[in-house]
């Protein structure tokens, strides 16, 4: 994943090992005070999807407030 915040920038891999073959579903949540970019979901070196990462500061809350407010992708 990739943070982003002001001249704070990072890329971020989050690893996982399935321990059984299977049919597995992935969904994200996530928090963004401003919204920034997209976030892409990479298998073994392939490109499965992108989320548009969307501002989660609700109309008349105060910058900051939006790292409260969760949205979930749905199954990607």
């Amino acid at each position: 994943m990739w943070l982003q915040g002001g001249s704070n920038e990072a890329y971020c891999n989050m690893d996982f090992n399935l321990q059984f073959s299977a049919s597995y579903t992935l969904g994200l949540r996530y928090s963004s005070d401003g919204g920034c970019c997209t976030a892409n979901v990479i298998v073994d070196g392939v490109l499965l999807a992108q989320v548009d990462i969307v501002d989660t500061r609700k109309p008349g809350m105060l910058p900051g407030e939006g790292w409260n407010n969760f949205e979930k992708s749905g199954v990607l």
